[in-house]
């Protein structure tokens, strides 16, 4: 009887010595010899062969030493003859590396009727790369499930009817097959005009926005999402009221000056900072952008959230300072992590991401920092459990202007 042990696994480089027991279970005395061979990225240190004589009902122990030479299966064979009977006994052992599985990815784009050179990232240990090439025009079905996520929605206050109406607005032929009004020949457009009317008529006396219907003040996220809106709207040709928008604009204005009402807090104060950012955001895609407030917030980045930093960073954008955008990019907040819709800014992680694309949008859509962002973003929309509407709607936003 010949019983060979050998590990599990293997890493390259690692030395074993392999015991390997012969049993005699005659009555007699046996001469013994045992070769050992190897094949895939192991090899056999030292001597390979061996012989002795075993008395009756004894045994003895071999001692081969091995090490691994690459990456892969390996496999030893194990030779055992005593007179004129042969055994063989083959196991086989993985050879791999020590260190965990490392994933990188690379994105470019690619103009039409251009050429790529993509270069893979040298340095893999050899026999242990792998790589998957996946190209796309951005398809709409990648967001088809977010459109009908956010036009089905039972929308009803502010920010749920903002939020069911980006579709409808930035990806109307996606929009009008999903949204069905039977018998009207032009159901999206419809859809879009009664979700404006909605909007506007949440409007409060001071030219901000409130949560729900018969409310009496202004929601201050509420207004800035919903004149977001309507200034994104207007761009693309759906007629807002002037008087109406400016009304908003100037609500947004008298914001950027508001004192949050515990300044002592430090959640709250990041908040209304954040806030603050996003106004700067949207009167600067209004043409109105309030420079000196953008460089108030600016020194004050340690106590920016990270959608405050975004927020800011877009504004940036917009108003042509795109070498500032990208250095608030790669700047570091006081921000924790963020908790989906754990306060009143709606922050999330999630968002965060589709924000991190829109700023890089605003900078250069064909950058290889915008397509690795887009790449994340729907990777991220892919992997949740669950989106609520703020995340959704400004994953629209991005992935539709990238």
């Amino acid at each position: 009887v010949v019983e060979p042990s050998l590990p599990r696994f293997l890493a390259p480089g690692d030395r074993i010595t392999v015991p390997c027991q012969v049993f005699n279970m005659s009555p007699k005395n046996i001469k013994i010899s045992l070769n050992a061979e190897t094949s895939g990225p192991l090899q056999i240190k030292g001597a390979k062969s061996f012989s002795t004589t075993l008395k009756p009902d004894s045994d003895h122990t071999f001692r081969i030493s091995f090490e691994g030479t690459g990456t892969g299966t390996a496999s030893a064979s194990f030779t055992a003859r005593w007179g004129s009977e042969v055994l063989k006994t083959k196991l086989e052992i993985p050879v791999r590396p020590a260190s965990p599985k490392i994933t990188e990815s690379l994105s470019e784009i690619i103009e039409p009727g251009k050429t790529k050179d993509i270069k893979i990232p040298g340095g893999w240990m050899e026999g242990t790369l792998s790589g998957t090439l996946v190209m796309s025009a951005m398809p709409s079905a990648n967001l088809q499930d977010i459109a009908r996520f956010l036009i089905t929605y039972p929308h009803g206050c502010m920010e749920q009817t903002v939020s069911s109406a980006w579709p409808l607005l930035l990806q109307r032929d996606l929009a009008s097959s999903i949204e069905s009004s039977i018998g009207d020949p032009d159901p999206m457009k419809n859809s879009l005009e009664l979700r404006v009317q909605k909007i506007l008529g949440l409007q409060n006396y001071d030219g901000g926005f409130t949560r729900w219907q018969g409310e009496s003040w202004s929601q201050p996220w509420d207004s800035l999402y919903g004149t977001h809106f309507l200034v994104e709207a207007g761009k693309n040709g759906i007629k807002i009221p002037e008087e109406r928008l400016n009304e908003a604009l100037k609500y947004l204005k008298r914001q950027l000056s508001v004192e949050p009402y515990d300044v002592n807090d430090e959640n709250v104060w990041r908040q209304a900072l954040s806030r603050r950012a996003y106004a700067c955001y949207v009167l600067a895609l209004a043409g109105e952008p309030p420079l000196g407030w953008m460089e108030s917030l600016r020194d004050k980045n340690d106590s920016l959230d990270s959608s405050g930093r975004l927020f800011l960073a877009a504004s940036y954008a917009v108003s042509g300072q795109k070498g500032e955008a990208e250095k608030m990019l790669g700047r570091k907040t006081g921000a924790k992590k963020e908790i989906p819709g754990g306060n009143e800014n709606y922050d999330s992680n999630l968002r965060n991401e589709a924000l991190d694309l829109l700023v890089r949008v605003h900078i250069d859509p064909r950058s290889s920092g915008s397509a690795s962002s887009a790449s994340g973003l729907l990777g991220s929309v892919r992997k949740a459990r669950y989106l609520n509407t703020q995340e959704g709607a400004f994953a629209m936003l991005a992935l539709s202007k990238f």
